[in-house]
């Protein structure tokens, strides 16, 4: 019996069969033929030999010619790119490559084209040696492309940007090759003479000193990104993660028409932005913040390391413009309390934390529910620690769920996902305690027993909504707004009630578990104590009293069947209350990081700043009003924003100080990669306010300015 039959896996089967029967039955007749023609088996053999070469080299070439004509040669459109499978950095660059990356995931891009490499360097080389126009020399067959693009785009501006093949997550050139902005797609001149003007930054001083101090030595191919300009009511840049390493959120720096810059950590666990420069408190958090973060995360993910996005916001309407990856320290983040998890306020005893349930308990709920909403597989066993009776899951996998489900609610229909989510809420109750019979190892059966069937589900249970509703608010916050058209807008406004009404009986469910947990937590030590005064009945040894209550449950099942082991373990208990009661094992912080953050002291410094790169640096300060200044070498530059043009001053400065331009500047950026300290002010400070030409220091490693 064929396994497959009446299913779809039988058609590839039966059509693989028949292919082989025919090809079978050709070559049979073909060797007969030859055989008889040839007369003898020896010369049809080496005959056969010969057909069979040249089918060979014939496929080959046939091969080899689909491939230059599927290769680009001149000009590309950003969806042909999406579907090509062979995408080649040195043929389409860095930034055109991470846009086919966006497009193929679905996320909204404006449209672009490519100008290739080889292409670029051809035409570099006749603009060089002619004086005509240079739209003028272009090949016919690049013209017409270009002129596609451009007729599409007419009415609106355009934005040509380096793509570089040189790009990477060490050496991303941030700020370091021009851009050109406001070109007129009408004009072919102009959009001619801004390609030209890109490419030739590639040879500008800036940039040759960045890849000699990047020890960059490899040629340069240079390919041209030309895509519609998007003048968005918001716009700016995210970071998958912190400049920092943290892992636990996103930072943002963005910027409304006509306003500063703002930089934003988006907290990934409870879902809300908290303000990092300038400080002050945002009246809520926008929904375009919560897509962009998740957006983020799923492309992190993909990638597998740090990016960052630029966006822009138009209606609502949220477009990611480019990607580049980034490099950022390791670090780990423990969470015990907020989004998924609960953590006691107080300290516990060591009963109470068991009734409460271990590591194992969370591992199994995460996974099952994790699992069951198609995210994953949950956290690993090295994600899950204990720390003084505190579960702690490592923030990773938390964002490997979150990653998928972003991928699942913004770039596909979500309703299947949705109805994994929106699973039933079952109540379970908390039947009575067994009273405690005059057989005490038989009644503490009986309790061990009822502690199995009814609070170590509930502890469960507890686990499991709680990261149900965490997963539940989450999206929802995502389908908060939607880019898509009106019925796709429509059918996601509908899943986000569903979601926000289940979460809500997730909370109201979680509540009354954590009420039956304070009746668990009150009758099962006096239940406890009962059995084990029944049990120390007739035993001259240790008093029972509350010692009890910092033994564990394996213990205590020792010490009802073990009474020559009750000496020793009364002492170990004695210890441990009075470890407890001189106030030993506090309950550690909700978050943890490894290696520790630096926290910046505040008295030591004359400013509010935020450490970018750390060191420490010591020199005079020059203030830097204009980008056309000359660099000023081996100084603390003061620069008003983190503009890409003020380059050459910060590849010769030994520290830099932002007053402004967010977390995130191309400067801040570039420091970070150059190792140059570098700190922002918090709050908006006019570079007057530090004395030109005096000494000072800054400690980018804890954010101080001294003067």
């Amino acid at each position: 019996m064929i396994p497959f039959v009446g299913s779809l896996q039988f058609i590839p089967f039966l059509a693989a069969f028949v292919f082989l029967a025919v090809l079978g039955v050709t070559a049979a007749a073909l060797w007969s033929s030859l055989v008889s023609s040839l007369g003898g088996p020896v010369i049809a053999g080496f005959a056969a030999f010969g057909i069979a070469l040249a089918v060979l080299l014939v496929a080959e070439s046939s091969l080899r010619f689909v491939d230059r004509r599927r290769r680009p040669k001149f000009v590309v459109n950003l969806h042909t790119l999406a579907a090509n499978q062979k995408l080649e950095l040195e043929t389409i660059g860095g930034k055109g490559l991470g846009v086919a990356r966006l497009q193929r995931l679905g996320v909204p891009t404006p449209e672009g084209v490519v100008l290739t490499s080889s292409f670029v360097s051809t035409w570099l080389g006749v603009a060089a040696t002619r004086k005509d126009d240079p739209w003028s020399v272009l090949p016919p067959e690049a013209k017409r492309q270009l002129e596609a693009f451009l007729h599409s785009c007419r009415g609106s501006k355009i934005i040509v940007r380096a793509s570089f093949a040189a790009e990477d997550r060490e050496a991303s050139h941030p700020g370091v090759f021009q851009h050109v902005k406001d070109v007129d797609a009408g004009h072919r001149a102009a959009v001619a003479a801004a390609v030209l003007h890109v490419c030739r930054s590639a040879e500008a001083p800036s940039a040759l000193e960045y890849r000699r101090r990047k020890k960059v030595v490899k040629a340069l191919p240079r390919a041209v990104l030309l895509q519609r300009q998007v003048d968005g009511d918001v716009t700016g840049v995210v970071q998958s993660r912190s400049p920092d390493g943290r892992t636990d959120c996103t930072v943002i720096d963005y910027a409304r028409r006509r306003s500063p810059i703002r930089s934003v950590r988006y907290d990934l666990v409870r879902g809300e932005a908290v303000p990092i420069a300038p400080s002050g408190r945002l009246a809520e958090t926008p929904g375009w913040m919560t897509r962009l973060s998740l957006l983020a995360l799923a492309l992190d993910e993909d990638v597998g390391g740090c990016v960052q996005l630029e966006f822009a916001v138009v209606e609502e309407q949220l477009w990611i413009l480019q990607v580049r990856q980034v490099g950022v320290p390791k670090r780990k983040c423990w969470l015990s309390s907020g989004g998924p998890l609960t953590a006691p306020k107080s300290r516990l005893t060591r009963l109470v934390r068991e009734v409460r349930g271990g590591p194992e308990v969370l591992a199994e709920a995460m996974r099952e529910t994790i699992r069951v909403g198609g995210l994953g597989d949950g956290p690993t066993e090295d994600e899950l620690r204990e720390v003084h009776g505190v579960r702690f899951v490592e923030v990773t996998a938390l964002r490997r769920a979150l990653a998928q489900q972003a991928r699942t609610l913004l770039l596909r229909t979500p309703l299947f996902h949705v109805i994994n989510l929106i699973g039933p809420v079952l109540s379970r109750g908390l039947s009575k305690v067994p009273a405690a019979g005059s057989d005490a190892i038989r009644a503490w059966s009986k309790l061990r027993s009822w502690h199995r069937r009814n609070v170590a589900p509930l502890a469960r249970d507890q686990a499991r909504y709680l990261v149900r509703r965490w997963m539940m608010d989450s999206a929802a916050s995502a389908l908060r707004y939607d880019f898509a058209e009106d019925e796709s807008r429509r059918m996601r406004a509908a899943f986000r009630w569903i979601l926000e009404r289940r979460a809500r009986t997730c909370a109201a469910e979680i509540a009354r578990i954590t009420a039956l947990f304070g009746t668990a937590e009150q009758q099962l030590p006096e239940a406890v104590a009962e059995v084990l005064g029944r049990a120390a009945q007739g035993w001259s040894g240790m008093f029972i009293g509350d010692g009890f209550r910092h033994a564990s449950l394996a213990e205590l099942d020792r010490w009802v069947s073990d009474p020559s082991a009750r000496e020793a373990m009364g002492k170990d208990w004695a210890a441990q209350a009075d470890k407890y009661a001189e106030g030993g094992e506090e309950p550690p912080a909700d978050r943890m990081f490894e290696p520790p953050l630096v926290r910046r002291p505040e008295a030591e410094s004359k400013l509010r700043v935020i450490g970018l790169v750390d060191g420490v640096a010591n020199s005079h300060a020059a203030v830097v009003l204009k980008p056309d200044e000359p660099p000023y070498a081996g100084t603390i530059v003061v620069l008003p924003d983190g503009r890409a043009d003020f380059r050459h001053q910060v590849l010769s400065a030994r520290g830099v100080v932002l007053t402004g331009g967010g977390t995130l500047s191309p400067m801040a950026t570039l420091a970070a990669e150059l190792g140059v300290p570098a700190v922002v002010c918090v709050d908006a400070t006019p570079v007057t306010r530090f004395p030109n030409g005096h000494p000072i220091a800054i400690d980018g490693r804890s954010g101080v300015v001294r003067f």
